[in-house]
């Protein structure tokens, strides 16, 4: 990152994909753009770079979970017999379409020290992704069965500041309006 930014002519929007992985929140509440940061070794690796970018005048945009038909937590799911996590556990996404034009949007206009949230702002959980997702994949394979009970269950990410700020909003509303779009088409 600091290599690239010395790069960065200062002309033009210096763009910073990071994750939503750096808030703090586990327990189902809802996260925005500005909410606390987690301290952990992972989070703080992505914060750090975060703070470069910002400090140059650049821009962060946090993405939630990355999927399309063929890559995303449905497929990983849908190779797995079984998992330690909670079936009840929230996974955040957003559609690869939907980054990227987010990301161009960010591209387009420069927001100088600016975090911005990708995200549909339509959680789910990870037994009800492996049901939609078993149904468009047309698998006859058993779903993945989630284990866990204990541990974090997640955040609800919320960037309605983003979609204001931008005006900007995904082409796929959730991950169930994506499975209807998809089974609709075959």
């Amino acid at each position: 990152i600091r290599r690239a930014l010395t790069l960065w002519s200062h002309a033009g929007a210096f763009v910073f994909i990071s994750s939503t992985a750096v808030y703090r929140e586990d327990s189902g509440k809802t996260v925005t753009e500005s909410s606390a940061l987690a301290d952990s070794p992972r989070a703080q690796l992505l914060i750090e770079g975060e703070k470069w970018v910002l400090a140059e005048k650049g821009t962060v945009l946090r993405l939630a979970g990355l999927y399309h038909r063929t890559s995303g937590p449905h497929i990983y799911y849908s190779q797995l017999a079984e998992s330690p996590l909670r079936g009840d556990g929230l996974i955040n996404l957003i559609h690869y379409e939907d980054a990227a034009s987010l990301t161009l949007k960010l591209f387009h206009t420069r927001y100088p020290e600016q975090v911005f949230l990708g995200s549909d702002n339509s959680p789910i959980c990870r037994n009800e992704l492996v049901q939609i997702s078993q149904t468009f994949l047309k698998q006859n394979t058993p779903l993945c069965r989630f284990l866990g009970s204990e541990g974090p269950l997640g955040k609800k990410v919320n960037n309605d500041f983003t979609r204001k700020q931008l005006d900007w909003s995904p082409t796929y509303s959730s991950f169930q309006d994506f499975a209807r779009t998809v089974a609709s088409i075959h």
